[in-house]
């Protein structure tokens, strides 16, 4: 494992474990992660007082970026060098007349650039402490602390309405060891939402939520099998970081690592299936609600041997022993690579809807993480857009309008509105006259946006002379019924030219400031 990375979502399932107390060798173990690197994580986060729970809620991406902020990882070749001793230090003080400090003193000759005697003295104990095996008994079970979960073997048959076409769908089964107390839910397969769907309805059966969930090697569960380092289903990881539960894997073949399920599932056959046998289902949530019944009655039965039930024994002894249910429910997350477009949005292809990121990042490439009602997208691993997600099939655009560049602002922000205070902000007489030339495009039957070419036109123009002239120009062209911006400027044009000539001659040359003796379009008709 030495030199593998570490995934994030694994190193989550090992602070969890940490939390609740394992050492980082059990840990390494169980998870399949080399002891070194669990080792230098936990090192890490206690040298910058980092808080596990705080780490707990960060996404992936945002958590790997506390760890490697771009700056590549130094290597110590001095523990490097010890550790490759480390096999040799603990044969020689099996020997009663070695001593550590002899030790050390041999070491230090061999190699003048290693650790200085504290430090020898230090990882010495601290890998000799690791090192020490401990066991428990395997059928001692803590209260609250653990569900075994599997599938029944045999199906059960649900019935299409309108076809008649007979499915049989299979039935998720867990057990908490300690009260026996069980559970079941149908649902259409053995995949990997329907999985997690099965599980979150089985948690929140429960109320809470225990410490180790322990499942079969089934693929939605677990995709590569191993005796000693199985590797878990990311889907089933991400659910146990957001529940705080650890995924841990039978060994295969070895159905006594979870015999208690195993039981359950031969009872449930015997007095769940059995009731069920002559009833017809037409839909999964009908099964459902049977199954439901025909469990409860089956965990409020008195066991032998015992004077109570498996629900008695769960509500007194395990349920309080639960860690609290999280605020959200848990959302399957999937993971996309995507391109920043030149329209600063990416496309989510799996229902081609494209979400807006901010137009600095065009051309960068990104990572979409999405569930069914959020998508979060990073860049860098760092967090740059969060949005809704979509379903709607007639708009396929989500985009916050920060995030586009100001060009895109000012073409997506055009409307009447916004050239009736453009021109306000002018002279009063010519958002009369932008109102005029709107009316007109609708009267006509145009669309609205056919009209803001002309008032892009009128208004520039209009910027060039001093607002009395636009002024006088937008009631002349309103009189004449010009609502075009060339005709517009032809009327600030001349009448610009006559305040010159008044200006330049005096009050004894006047012209008429109604415009009366320009020529309308009349004159040409």
């Amino acid at each position: 494992m030495a030199g593998k990375p570490i995934h994030m979502s694994d190193f989550k399932q090992a602070i969890l474990l940490k939390k609740q107390g394992v050492s980082n060798r059990r840990i390494a173990e169980q998870l399949g992660i080399n002891k070194e690197t669990v080792n230098n994580k936990f090192a890490f986060i206690a040298s910058r007082g980092l808080s596990l729970d705080e780490l707990l809620k960060l996404d992936d991406p945002e958590l790997e970026k506390v760890f490697h902020s771009g700056h590549s990882a130094l290597t110590d070749t001095r523990h490097e060098h010890f550790l490759s001793q480390l096999d040799y230090f603990r044969e020689q003080l099996k020997d009663p007349h070695v001593t550590r400090y002899l030790l050390w003193e041999e070491y230090i000759k061999a190699n003048p650039d290693g650790y200085r005697k504290s430090q020898f003295f230090h990882h010495l104990s601290q890998n000799l402490k690791v090192a020490k095996v401990t066991t428990m008994m395997s059928d001692l079970y803590v209260p609250g602390q653990m569900l075994m979960i599997d599938y029944a073997g045999d199906t059960l048959p649900v019935v299409d309405v309108a076809t008649g076409e007979v499915t049989d769908v299979q039935v998720f089964v867990a057990t908490m060891p300690f009260s026996d107390y069980a559970f079941a839910y149908a649902v259409p397969s053995q995949k990997v939402e329907d999985f997690i769907h099965a599980l979150r309805m089985c948690l929140e059966h429960l109320g809470g939520v225990p410490q180790i969930v322990k499942l079969d090697n089934l693929k939605a569960g677990v995709i590569k099998y191993h005796r000693h380092e199985p590797e878990i289903n990311r889907a089933l990881q991400d659910m146990g970081n957001h529940y705080h539960f650890v995924a841990q894997p039978c060994r295969p073949r070895k159905p006594t690592d979870k015999a208690l399920v195993e039981s359950c599932v031969r009872r449930i056959y015997n007095r769940v299936y059995a009731k069920l046998r002559k009833m017809v289902f037409f839909s999964i949530e009908e099964l459902n609600a049977a199954l439901a019944k025909a469990v409860l009655e089956h965990n409020q039965t008195r066991m032998q041997r015992r004077p109570y039930s498996r629900q008695e024994c769960f509500v007194a002894s395990e349920k309080d022993e639960l860690q609290p249910l999280p605020a959200e429910p848990f959302e399957l997350i999937y993971t996309a690579q995507v391109k920043v477009q030149m329209n600063c949005h990416v496309l989510l292809s799996v229902d081609n809807h494209y979400y807006s990121v901010s137009h600095v990042y065009v051309g960068r490439m990104a990572t979409m993480r999405y569930t069914r009602s959020i998508v979060k997208i990073y860049i860098d691993n760092t967090l740059v857009a969060t949005h809704r997600r979509s379903h709607d099939r007639f708009n396929p655009y989500v985009t916050d309008e920060s995030h586009l560049a100001s060009n895109s602002m000012w073409i997506r922000n055009q409307n009447i509105d916004t050239y009736r205070r453009r021109a306000s902000a002018i002279a009063p007489e010519l958002e009369r006259y932008i109102n005029a030339v709107f009316e007109d495009g609708i009267s006509r039957g145009f669309a609205v946006e056919c009209r803001y070419n002309t008032c892009n036109g009128i208004l520039s123009n209009a910027r060039k002379y001093p607002p009395h002239i636009a002024a006088q120009a937008s009631a002349v062209a309103m009189q004449r019924q010009v609502l075009s911006a060339r005709g517009f400027t032809m009327i600030l044009e001349s009448l610009n030219s006559l305040d010159v000539a008044n200006r330049s001659h005096g009050a004894d040359n006047p012209s008429p400031s109604d415009g009366r003796n320009l020529r309308g379009k009349t004159k040409f008709a």
